[in-house]
C-alpha cells in the first residue's frame, strides 16, 4: 500500500445525518453515503441513457435493444450495488426509475401505458431492488469465505462483538447488516443480528451447494 496516497476518512455518526460529511466522500468510484450513491447512480445511468438516444430511436428489435441496455446502462446503475442498504422506499423508486427506462426503451409513452408485470414480461427483466439482492448475497457469500485475517471479516466481526445503537433518537437507520438479516428473516431462514448467526452462516457459505440453496431461497421470496 502506498501510504502517500492513501486518503483517510473519518466516519462520526451525527443525529442529523444530513451534516455528517462523509456520505458524500467518494472511494473507488461510489460515495461512501448508500442513499447518496444510489442518487448519483441513477444520474450517471440518466446520462448513459441519453447517450444512446439514437440507438432507441431506431427500428430495432426489443430484444436488440435490450442486450445494448443491459451492457451500456445497468452496470452503470449497479456499480457496486451489492453493498447499499437502501430503506423499501428507496428500493420502490429504484423500481421506478428502472421501469421509466425500460418503458422509454420499447416506446411506451403517454397516452400509452403498460402494466407494470406485462412490461417485465415484454423487457424479460425484473424489478432492480431483486437483482441488487441478489448482487447482495453474491458478495456476501465471497466476503463469508474469506479468511479470519481480512479486515472485511474482521470489520464483521467487530461489528457484532462491540455494536452499541443505544443512545441516538429516531428510529434505527437502515444498515447492509441489518438488511441481510431482513432478507433471511423473510424467507424464515433465521436471522443475522449476532456473532453467533455470523458463525453459523459462515459454515454455510463454506459449502457451495448449501449457499447456493440458501441464496435462491432468500432472493426468490420476493418474487
Amino acid at each position: 500500500m502506498n501510504h502517500d496516497k492513501t486518503e483517510y476518512t473519518e466516519i462520526t455518526r451525527l443525529n442529523d445525518r444530513n451534516k455528517e460529511e462523509w456520505r458524500s466522500t467518494r472511494k473507488l468510484g461510489s460515495l461512501i453515503g448508500d442513499d447518496e450513491d444510489v442518487l448519483r447512480r441513477k444520474q450517471l445511468a440518466t446520462a448513459a441513457f441519453r447517450g444512446l438516444w439514437n440507438l432507441w430511436k431506431r427500428g430495432q428489435q426489443v430484444s436488440e435493444k435490450l442486450r445494448l441496455y443491459q451492457a451500456f446502462i445497468s452496470p452503470v446503475l449497479l456499480y457496486n450495488s451489492g453493498t447499499w442498504a437502501v430503506t423499501k422506499s428507496a428500493q420502490e423508486r429504484l423500481d421506478s426509475f428502472h421501469r421509466r427506462q425500460l418503458r422509454s426503451l420499447i416506446g411506451i409513452r403517454w397516452p400509452q401505458t403498460i402494466s407494470n408485470n406485462a412490461l417485465y414480461a415484454r423487457c424479460e427483466s425484473q424489478p432492480i431492488s431483486h437483482t441488487i439482492k441478489i448482487l447482495r448475497w453474491k458478495l456476501f457469500g465471497h466476503v463469508l469465505r474469506l479468511s479470519d485475517s481480512t479486515p472485511a471479516v474482521q470489520a464483521m466481526v467487530s461489528y457484532y462483538t462491540s455494536k452499541d445503537l443505544k443512545g441516538w433518537r429516531g428510529r434505527p437507520r437502515t444498515s447492509l447488516p441489518g438488511t441481510l438479516s431482513a432478507d433471511l428473516e423473510a424467507a424464515d431462514a433465521g436471522k443475522l443480528s449476532s456473532l453467533e448467526d455470523l458463525h453459523r452462516i459462515r459454515k454455510i457459505a463454506v459449502d457451495r451447494a448449501e449457499w447456493r440453496a440458501l441464496c435462491q431461497r432468500v432472493t426468490e421470496k420476493d418474487l
